[in-house]
């Protein structure tokens, strides 16, 4: 582990990690080794950001599907606490929101069709339910 490592590692407190996705890092197996090199140094991978459309930087930008690539990537080939979550921030100062591969390929009465990391299709059982329950708010 290198020097730059040790202060971090001796320090308690648990820290989160964000960065961008760029041209220069948005390669699964460079994100697989930060995360998992990050995790071991107790830093959590927190947000992996898409990087928005601010000018004179557009030559760094990747596209959303690449963020989402690398996501579902790191999922079966890491830890769960080393795959941050991929994030776009919504235009208009509306917040983060979170993008992510999505599994569920189709569904009917009782069932969902899921597809694994592994890309195979699965039918998963899913119970019917028939109302939601809702329980007061805990303050």
């Amino acid at each position: 582990m290198s020097e730059l490592f040790v202060p971090i590692r001796r320090s308690p407190k648990h820290d989160r990690r964000q960065c961008c996705s760029l041209g220069v890092n948005n390669h699964i197996a460079v994100q697989r080794k930060l995360c998992q090199t990050l995790l071991q140094i107790r830093v959590r991978p927190y947000y992996l950001f898409h990087c928005k459309a601010v000018k004179g930087i557009s030559h760094f930008r990747t596209s959303v599907d690449a963020g989402i690539e690398i996501i579902e990537n790191l999922r079966g080939h890491t830890s769960g606490l080393a795959i941050p979550h991929f994030v776009v921030n919504a235009p208009g100062g509306l917040g983060k929101v979170a993008v992510s591969p999505n599994y569920i390929v189709s569904s009917g009465k009782g069932y969902i069709i899921i597809r694994t990391w592994e890309m195979k299709t699965v039918r998963y059982e899913n119970p019917i339910r028939k109302r939601v329950v809702k329980l007061p708010m805990l303050e």
